[in-house]
């Protein structure tokens, strides 16, 4: 069995306050910006509550998907690898012993 030590801070260097990549900035950026957006215009033509709730999803679907989520970086890191997963072509590689019984042993 091999052992590898790595520091505690081994991939946190390349990341933004130790927690972010640049995409998950920018997704988490334009959805708040345009959650504010929204809640503005709505707000300034007075409508009421529910529309200002539909206004900030896109703010609740970006923090949703920069969150941690265990063993992979966060959701959106985890939504890609599963839908790498059932996308790509698999290759099964045939290992073992074929017999079809028309010969004689």
């Amino acid at each position: 069995m091999l052992n590898f030590n790595a520091p505690s801070n081994f991939k946190k260097g390349r990341l933004i306050a130790s927690r972010f990549r640049i995409i998950d900035i920018v997704i988490g950026a334009i959805g708040i910006a345009v959650s504010i957006v929204l809640v503005n215009i709505l707000i300034g033509m007075k409508l009421r509550m529910p529309w200002l709730l539909i206004a900030i999803i896109p703010a609740v679907i970006a923090v949703v998907l920069i969150c941690p989520a265990g063993e992979y970086h966060n959701i959106l890191v985890f939504l890609q690898v599963v839908i790498k997963f059932y996308t790509k072509e698999r290759k099964y590689i045939w290992e073992g012993v074929y017999k079809d019984g028309t010969e004689k042993e």
